[in-house]
């Protein structure tokens, strides 16, 4: 299907060159009150949109509750069991309105490809941005760890000077606390910007050259992008042209919704962004689609078919931003556990009822033991490993929270993992 090709010279290029190569499908997408608005086959048209594109991050904002968040995990993992979501956490959204806390971010990401080390919440006055610290899970994460900030936010809506001056407020809070990270650390800052223009003081904070992280907006399309045709490759807003259920109205005409990333993953680097990957899911750049609906007969092109776009147009009024990266390191979950001088690997790092481990027969003996710690560093479980080479370590009676396991054998750094 072409729905689910990224036409991409440079990374043909890139994996006839780096044999290890390994690529990541980054997507943000604004839900529109999920799951409130509309109606309950909202689901399905969101799990054609997933299967279409398969991300291995997914970003969204404008998640209602923790129902949602279950919803979507269920049907993500309808598509393969590796999918999980990060805990859900309520932010203070809407408090300096009537305090409905009804828009806010998530990750659900493919736990094969990704390990979730972090959680925070940066504080604005109106929608607070959630920060997620992933580490790629990869076979030299141990000695060459890939660590990537992920950030999802949601500014301030609507024109006029007063909004600028507020979403302004809001970027500057989360600039503030990019100083508390490394300034070579590797950022991702996705979210619905509700700009109009790349000269507004919003944008124009977050690519300043003098914060602790610049960030860079990989496509670099500057200017006026409302209502202005000539940007009509990068809109993705509104996909209804008449309101109703719920949907903004006013057709295609606008680039709302962005993935930003640090400058250091534009330089060719070790992990680096895919040229050319940027993209609107179901935009296929059809001038006759200017303030059209996304399903109509004037949005046709080559990358995007009907029944997708029908799908993105019954879901909600943005469309997805997708991009690219991709390490020189490939993912742990492609090696042979055999071949990997570990004492055991863990099958996810966030758990509901039980801990998986395969564990390294070579290492473990018979007075071996897997050691389980809470975050006050309390032991809350010593399970005998003998012969096995796979353990089921039961945790539904546990708390939820972050947890470590290590051997007694072994002098290696603990794991981390999350009971939820």
């Amino acid at each position: 299907m072409k729905n689910r090709f990224f036409v991409c010279v440079g990374l043909i290029f890139a994996l006839n060159t780096v044999s290890a190569q390994e690529v990541l499908n980054l997507m943000f997408y604004n839900l529109l009150q999920f799951p409130s608005v509309g109606d309950a086959n909202r689901i399905d048209h969101l799990q054609a949109i997933l299967d279409a594109t398969r991300p291995d991050l997914l970003m969204v904002c404008e998640l209602n509750n923790q129902e949602g968040a279950n919803l979507i995990e269920e049907r993500l993992q309808a598509l393969d069991s590796n999918y999980i979501a990060a805990p859900f956490w309520t932010n203070t959204s809407d408090d300096n309105g009537n305090d409905q806390n009804s828009l806010q971010n998530l990750i659900f990401f493919d736990q094969s490809k990704f390990i979730l080390e972090d959680q925070d919440v940066v504080v604005t006055y109106l929608r607070d941005f959630n920060h997620y610290t992933l580490k790629l899970n990869t076979t030299s994460q141990a000695t060459d760890p890939f660590v990537i900030h992920v950030f999802v936010g949601h500014l301030k809506a609507s024109s006029g000077s007063d909004n600028e001056q507020l979403r302004l407020d809001m970027v500057e809070d989360f600039t503030t606390y990019l100083e508390s990270l490394d300034s070579n650390a590797y950022v991702i800052l996705s979210g619905d910007f509700n700009l109009y223009s790349s000269n507004e003081p919003a944008y124009l904070e977050l690519l300043d050259s003098t914060n602790n992280i610049t960030l860079a907006d990989p496509v670099n399309r500057s200017g006026d992008w409302h209502n202005n045709l000539d940007f009509l490759d990068v809109f993705s807003q509104s996909t209804h042209a008449t309101s109703g259920g719920g949907f903004a109205s006013g057709g295609f005409d606008d680039r709302f919704d962005f993935i930003l990333t640090s400058t250091n993953l534009l330089n060719g680097g070790s992990l680096t962004y895919v040229e050319d990957s940027y993209n609107s899911v179901g935009n296929n750049n059809n001038s006759n689609c200017f303030n059209q609906s996304i399903n109509s007969p004037n949005c046709d092109g080559d990358l995007y078919d009907a029944s997708l776009r029908e799908h993105l147009y019954n879901m909600s009024d943005h469309l997805p931003i997708r991009l690219q990266l991709f390490s020189n390191d490939s993912f742990l979950s492609s090696a042979s556990f055999g071949d990997m001088n570990k004492d055991f690997h863990l099958a996810y790092n966030q758990i509901k009822d039980g801990l998986e481990v395969e564990v390294n027969s070579r290492i473990f003996g018979t007075e071996s033991y897997l050691l389980i710690y809470d975050n006050m560093g309390r032991l809350i479980s010593e399970t005998p490993v003998g012969s096995a080479s796979n353990l089921f370590i039961q945790s539904s009676h546990w708390s939820n929270g972050q947890y470590l396991v290590k051997s007694n054998l072994s002098a290696a750094p603990p794991q981390k993992f999350i009971k939820y």
